[in-house]
């Protein structure tokens, strides 16, 4: 490939659970508890638990509910580093780190032939880039420690491939203007 045309490195915005206090994690595991002891005993034991209880321990159980679904569902926005590689005729996405969920985060990176972006597609009201077309990928696991395991590698022939970038934390929209000049993907700017 060479030596790349530009190099644009930026942080886009990646939901994460919240992390919670020892309360909040007690009601979400009491919560989770209980529900899978009333589903057990229905299906195992043809037993419906809640409607033999009194009102106060249902009230209660709705009470929890009320409490610890929300908080399960609870997340907040963090940094996560992206990187955009231009070179004459490829364009190479990297995400150093990429979470997906507490135990899988990995290294990924895509390759995408300019002439082979379908299209590429900014909200405004969201601030998130889209980029669709055909990309080869690679993806990289990493160990317990949380080091880099680069015998995990998983190499992905060309497919269609969607990125969605959260693009909160950037200022400006130089990573828009540059993308339109070194691929000559034209992106379409919306509203909604």
């Amino acid at each position: 490939m060479g030596e790349a045309r530009q190099i644009i490195n930026f942080d886009e915005a990646v939901k994460k659970p919240a992390n919670l206090g020892l309360v909040e994690r007690i009601s979400v595991l009491a919560a989770k508890l209980i529900f899978l002891i009333l589903l057990v005993a229905i299906v195992v034991f043809k037993i419906n638990l809640f409607s033999q209880s009194s009102l106060l321990v249902k009230t209660l159980y709705i009470l929890l509910n009320i409490y610890a679904i929300p908080l399960m569902l609870k997340t907040k926005e963090v940094p996560s580093p992206v990187e955009f590689r231009f070179y004459g005729r490829y364009l190479v996405v990297d995400y150093p780190r990429k979470y997906y969920s507490k135990k899988d985060t990995r290294k990924e990176e895509f390759i995408f032939k300019n002439s082979e972006i379908d299209y590429a597609v900014y909200k405004m009201d969201s601030k998130v880039l889209s980029i669709r077309g055909q990309a080869k990928s690679k993806h990289y696991s990493f160990n317990k420690e949380g080091q880099l395991d680069e015998n995990s590698e998983v190499e992905g022939g060309p497919r269609e491939v969607k990125l969605d970038f959260d693009l909160r934390f950037l200022e400006g929209l130089e990573i828009i203007e540059s993308f339109e000049k070194y691929t000559r993907v034209r992106v379409l700017v919306s509203k909604g």
